[in-house]
């Protein structure tokens, strides 16, 4: 059963995660991946707020798994930000590829531990 319910987790991030990238890639003209920045950076405050969830408040590791496995897991995208971050870099956009791979990096480690130190 577990195991339905991270796919099905997961086929709602993955499907979330489409929306959020195109509504953002038609709001910006920009050559900058920034829907998978925001994508990657809410994905890991979700994060951090389901394992302080878990952590700190008895959220079972079953729900813990269908959120952060399933939802989170489809949701959030290393592949994509290595692709573009690569793509940018074949185009000779070094500041912006260096900006990507670095900001985002930063960024998502900061949100996560938002995450945490809000529900503690």
């Amino acid at each position: 059963m577990v195991l339905l319910l991270v796919g099905l987790a997961g086929s709602l991030g993955a499907s979330l995660r489409y929306v959020v990238d195109r509504f953002i890639s038609t709001k910006t003209n920009a050559q900058f991946p920034l829907g998978t920045f925001v994508i990657n950076a809410t994905g890991s405050l979700l994060l951090g707020i389901i394992e302080g969830m878990a952590l700190r408040h008895h959220l079972s590791n079953t729900y813990a798994t269908i959120l952060g496995t399933g939802f989170c897991g489809a949701f959030t995208t290393f592949s994509t930000y290595m692709y573009e971050t690569f793509n940018l870099f074949v185009s000779k956009s070094y500041l912006q590829a260096t900006l990507n791979l670095l900001g985002t990096t930063v960024i998502c480690l900061c949100f996560a531990g938002l995450g945490l130190y809000v529900v503690s």
